[in-house]
């Protein structure tokens, strides 16, 4: 935001999306699409706007770790799990750099689990379960693969006899299923009926988006699970080990790792958890075909990570406590900085990413030169998500289309520089030398019936 107006992938889909409320989108659940919107109604149409939101729901993610360690650990053990959140970079880096629904989906989870340990401390009484209604509706309508999430709990709930009798028993039991029952439905409703209706528009890019493709083998399926699983949790080991070093020698009283009921409750029921999930993972490898697997799609699932290795290593309590407070504090410091620093420095190595291609540029140019036009068409839904910001933040009646390149009448070609990018020198022949900038960005644009379609040029690569 204070070094590029551009926006990042998943940013610009919910700005393109958002040229219209709709009760589905496709692939993607609506509900981000829907608090984005809300946010647009209130803030305006802005990179402010996208990125309110996020570090919103952000800060909810860690504020709902801490909440949920802190009903089992002091405030500075409960502190260390929510900063221990920094050593997963898919969480610290990922959530921050360029997701969106993901982002709601880890909320949703966070706080569930805080709401899951105050039900088993203090029952599941009206607001816990309203609670967790909510959090499931809101969840499966951020991603549809909350689901696994929620199967994986109510396993682990359902295979601990302790918890068990605290969940799914007690004072009117019928009428506390009723309650989550009634709330869910309510919520779901809108989107859920769109989504019988649509099912088959959604279930065609979910398949493909997986890649469920025989030739490839279980073989590549496990192996991008192990893959997956090894980087999520690479730097939390490394914390570990950490941990362990700055324990030896230090004396560390017993109430700092001494096991209550309540954290031998819990730490058994987040391990059941795990193992579930892990079991559910495999079944989707094994008999559904799935052979994709991605680091970032753990995320949400793992969240609570921290507080697990927190319960089941109370010898290490003391270690971990150092290494999270400083270590996750350092991490989410250097966070801050390299976040802008990363499109700031690509622009002056001359390694631009797409924070730094000239998209504003060409927009307002387009729209300097063609004042009249209503229709634009497009290729690429990143470009079309800065045609769109830039249409409402100026008032252009645009309509903004995806489709494929079509043979339409020429018009002209834009061409635009990085401005700040280091020149390059290329000599020809050993003898003739001359100064190119190291990338240049072309879009063509044809007249069509409705309008203009703005294509990337030939000329679109470095030099």
């Amino acid at each position: 935001m204070l070094v590029s107006p551009n926006l990042e992938l998943d940013e610009a889909e919910q700005v393109f999306l958002l040229q219209s409320i709709e009760l589905g989108y496709g692939l993607q659940p609506p509900f981000y699409t829907w608090l984005q919107g809300f946010f647009f109604q209130v803030f305006g149409p802005s990179v402010f706007s996208l990125a309110l939101l996020k570090n919103l729901l952000l800060f909810g993610v860690y504020a709902s770790i801490y909440w949920t360690a802190r009903q089992i650990f002091e405030q500075k053990q409960a502190l260390a799990i929510a900063l221990g959140l920094a050593f997963f970079p898919q969480i610290l880096w990922e959530a921050q750099r360029d997701l969106s629904h993901s982002v709601l989906l880890l909320f949703c989870i966070a706080a569930s689990m805080g709401l899951i340990i105050k039900g088993l401390r203090q029952g599941f009484t009206g607001p816990v379960i309203v609670g967790l209604a909510l959090c499931a509706a809101v969840g499966i309508q951020s991603k549809y693969s909350f689901s696994v999430y929620a199967m994986a709990m109510f396993f682990a709930l359902a295979l601990q006899a302790e918890n068990r009798s605290v969940f799914f028993s007690g004072p009117l039991p019928v009428a506390r299923l009723g309650l989550f029952a009634l709330v869910f439905f309510v919520v779901i409703f809108p989107h859920g009926q769109w989504l019988l209706d649509n099912w088959q528009a959604v279930q065609a890019p979910l398949l493909s988006k997986v890649r469920l493709q025989h030739e490839q083998g279980v073989h590549h399926g496990l192996y991008s699970l192990f893959v997956a699983c090894l980087g999520f949790v690479a730097f939390g080991l490394i914390s570990i080990v950490l941990a362990r070093i700055f324990r030896r020698g230090r004396s560390f009283e017993r109430p700092l790792w001494a096991e209550s009921d309540l954290q031998r409750r819990i730490k058994t029921l987040l391990g059941t958890y795990l193992g579930v999930l892990f079991l559910m993972l495999l079944v989707l490898v094994v008999f559904f075909d799935v052979r994709e697997m991605k680091d970032r799609w753990l995320q949400p699932f793992l969240v609570m990570l921290p507080l697990f290795v927190f319960l089941a290593l109370p010898t290490l309590r003391s270690g971990l406590q150092r290494v999270w407070l400083w270590g996750g504090g350092f991490f989410m410091l250097t966070c801050l900085v390299l976040m802008p620093s990363r499109t700031f420095f690509a622009e002056k190595l001359g390694e631009p990413s797409r924070l730094n291609i000239p998209h504003m540029k060409l927009v307002a140019a387009i729209a300097k030169d063609f004042p009249g036009v209503e229709v634009i068409t497009l290729n690429h839904q990143h470009e079309a998500g800065h045609f769109v910001l830039f249409g409402k933040q100026n008032a252009r009646p645009w309509k903004i289309k995806l489709a494929p390149s079509q043979s339409q009448t020429f018009l002209r070609q834009y061409t635009f520089s990085i401005e700040n990018a280091p020149t390059a020198t290329v000599v020809e022949d050993g003898m003739n030398a001359t100064s190119v900038r190291p990338m240049t960005y072309q879009w063509d644009v044809f007249q069509t019936e409705q309008g203009l379609e703005v294509r990337r040029a030939a000329g679109y690569s470095r030099h």
